[in-house]
């Protein structure tokens, strides 16, 4: 029998069920309730989630527990909306646990607990809406990026399966007379136990890294160990225990040897070290808080203090919990006609235990938050408000006059050395969402109109691909194309050039187009992005390489014919010289003076590092050599003031603080979907007020220059 149709906790509300016996406090384990509150406020800081918030709860059981729990999480929300002075959002919890689990009684308990709340609460109450998510964990549960927050109470600690390798080899048994680990059990015993929860904690987070949101937040609560060997007595009483009362009842001929050797239980309690070293490998998570506490046994009942004092009553009490939990794993394996006689065996034996000895858990709480990765986030800011990428920022095009020349004369190199007759296939790389896209490819239209009016041939159609990460505003840029495409046709008459664009959601670092099948490429200030942000930071001699070799090599196969490429770089051979990264000085200034009035953490500022780098012609040149697909044809390097990226009027251009305000407003659109995951949502606005100040102090004595490289490139062979 499947695992996950037998693991589950006891049901219904009788004497023996989970619901009935397992209660926490919520004083009784302070550190959780604090860390959850603390990850929760975090998230909120960080997303400001406005009309909903979706929260789940991994392996909800049926025990008032859950609710408990929930209800620290509504406090959390609710008092994060009243420090910002915002409406709370409505919020939908998904309850899962494996399908056996008792929801009929988890779903009366919410109801009944809901309307209690709603008296206490009066118009402080927040509206919730739970659902039952039946599954389990170690599969996806929800649609990807759709759930803010995770947490899971004193579920982790459960595998998906025996450790493969625990079965008996012929007649002889690995873990002989041991249903867990214990220090009689041979040292492959621990070592399959550790590899499965590897496994699996590394596939749990896998999964949620693909559920949870950028930026959302996930709270693991699970029992554990305090010492680096899982064999160590102290680690496994309770599983000790119970083996002792399965092996008597086999000396006693009720239960064969056999039946208690081929059973195992699917269970593991990590130390932190392995916590951490497999959500590291796994990559998806930052671990932001850890805490370790013990937990006294009686402590998951809700015995009373004068039953607490008595060793018989506790004893009764902490066996009925074992019962509750592990009923339906042993009943399945031995036999529910045993299960009676095998706990009130366990509860002779924990009663005698502590007599000399309470009984202790050890309890992990890790809180994790989901990293974002580079295509995951970064986009221009799209729409067209005041502040969005599509208003901000145009270039005309006299203000880059030498990449219009390289460019127009790429295409008619091209045209001439490939005179195609239907259709050309033109893409541009990393098109963004503002006027500046339509520009350039007017430009290339205008080329291909020449080129074609010079050999006497009829103008091909051309289809345009227009390729930028998923998170870009492809609505305004279709607009701004249908928009820009009729004036065209009305200012060209005949002249015009019939053009059919396409959006291509992708990065740029992976395949995009088939083998062939695009004859002119084009990039205007992307390239300066890289993939992601390196890897221990390594030198940034090598950063140029890792970021540009994978776009050549993929490029080759795509393309037919020539390729130009514009992004920043610098003149300078040391990438640190001041003057190739002004801009980012200034913002990181602005980010340590709010370090220093405690608006931020300086390890929130410690952490982040753009995905970027500006390389010099040199380095381009060079990578592009070792690659071997490309020829450099033209080249070319020029000086751009800041202000040229905007559409500032003359009078404005000459007023330092328009200038430094229209020059924050083009980085905010640029930077703000990169530094809101990190840093949070509510900071932006106040970040960017202060990068303003700093920038308008920079240009009054001295004007900020862009250097800009323009390389055409002619696939070989």
């Amino acid at each position: 029998m499947k695992l996950e149709q037998v693991l589950c906790m006891l049901g219904g509300t009788g004497d023996h069920s989970y619901a009935t016996l397992f209660n926490l406090e919520d004083k009784t384990v302070p550190d959780a309730i604090f860390i959850m509150k603390q990850s929760v406020e975090e998230l909120y800081h960080d997303l400001l989630p406005e009309n909903y918030m979706v929260v789940a709860d991994l392996g909800c059981s049926s025990g008032p527990n859950t609710f408990m729990y929930f209800s620290q999480i509504m406090d959390a929300v609710r008092e994060s909306c009243d420090r910002v002075g915002r409406p709370p959002p409505e919020l939908h919890l998904l309850l899962n646990d494996l399908p056996g689990n008792d929801f009929n009684t988890l779903f009366g308990l919410f109801a009944s607990s809901k309307e209690k709340m709603k008296e206490e609460k009066g118009e402080k109450f927040l509206p919730f809406y739970p659902a039952g998510v039946p599954g389990s964990f170690y599969g996806r549960l929800f649609p990807a990026r759709s759930v803010h927050f995770i947490y899971s109470s004193l579920c982790l600690h459960w595998l998906s399966q025996v450790p493969q390798g625990l079965e008996a080899k012929g007649n002889t048994a690995v873990n002989k007379g041991n249903i867990y680990i214990s220090k009689t059990s041979p040292p492959l015993v621990s070592k399959l136990y550790r590899e499965q929860f590897q496994r699996d904690f590394y596939s749990f987070l896998k999964l949620r890294s693909e559920e949870i949101c950028t930026g959302g937040r996930m709270v693991l609560m699970f029992f554990g160990r305090r010492t680096w060997d899982p064999a160590e007595e102290e680690n496994n009483y309770i599983s000790t225990l119970l083996s002792k009362a399965l092996n008597e009842m086999v000396l006693e001929g009720i239960l064969k040897a056999s039946e208690v050797d081929s059973f195992n239980l699917p269970y593991y309690q990590p130390c932190m070290e392995e916590v951490k070293m497999v959500a590291r490998d796994e990559g998806s998570f930052d671990v932001a808080h850890e805490s370790v506490f013990d937990l006294n046994w009686e402590v998951l009942g809700n015995l009373d203090d004068k039953s607490l004092m008595d060793n018989n009553a506790s004893g009764e009490y902490i066996a009925k919990i074992m019962r509750s939990v592990l009923e339906p794993l042993f009943a399945s394996h031995f036999g529910e006609a045993i299960i009676d006689e095998l706990f009130s065996r366990l509860t002779a034996k924990v009663t005698k235990h502590i007599e000399m000895e309470k009984g202790k858990y050890v309890i992990f709480v890790v809180s994790l938050r989901r990293i974002y990765r580079v295509e995951e986030v970064l986009c221009m800011l799209g729409g067209t408000g005041d502040d969005s990428y599509a208003t901000v920022s145009k270039i005309e095009d006299q203000t880059v006059a030498n990449v219009i020349l390289i460019m127009k004369r790429s295409v008619e190199d091209l045209y001439h050395d490939f005179l195609p007759e239907n259709y050309m296939v033109v893409a541009d790389l990393g098109c963004s969402s503002g006027p500046n896209t339509f520009m350039y490819f007017s430009q290339i239209m205008d080329a291909i109109s020449e080129s074609c009016d010079r050999l006497s041939r009829p103008p091909p159609e051309l289809h345009l691909l227009l390729n930028d990460l998923p998170g870009n505003d492809f609505n305004t840029l279709f607009g701004l194309f249908a928009s820009s495409e009729e004036k065209m046709k009305e200012e060209k008459g005949e002249k015009f050039l019939p053009f059919y664009p396409a959006g291509v959601p992708g990065s740029f670092y992976g395949r995009l187009f088939p083998t062939r099948s695009v004859h002119f490429m084009y990039s205007c200030l992307s390239l300066h992005w890289l993939s992601q942000v390196p890897q221990g930071l390594e030198s940034k001699a090598n950063i140029a390489r890792f970021s540009f070799i994978p776009q050549a090599s993929i490029r080759r196969n795509a393309l037919r014919g020539q390729m130009v490429l514009m992004f920043f770089g610098r003149r300078t051979s040391d990438p640190a010289e001041e003057e190739n990264n002004y801009i980012w000085t200034l913002l990181t200034k602005a980010l340590n003076d709010m370090v220093l009035e405690g608006i931020i953490k300086a390890s929130d500022v410690d952490s982040f590092n753009l995905p970027y780098y500006q390389p010099r012609m040199e380095e381009v040149k060079m990578v592009t050599r070792d690659e071997g697909s490309f020829d450099v044809v033209h080249e070319h390097v020029f000086d751009l003031n800041w202000e040229a990226l905007s559409n500032l009027d003359e009078k404005s251009l000459v007023d330092n603080f328009a200038s430094a305000e229209f020059l924050a407003k083009i980085i905010r659109s640029v930077a703000e979907s990169l530094l809101a995951p990190h840093f949070g949502k509510a900071i932006i606005d106040e970040l960017f007020s202060r990068f303003t100040a700093i920038v308008a102090e920079h240009i009054k004595k001295e004007r900020g220059k862009f250097l800009i490289l323009i390389v055409s490139v002619r696939r070989t062979g």
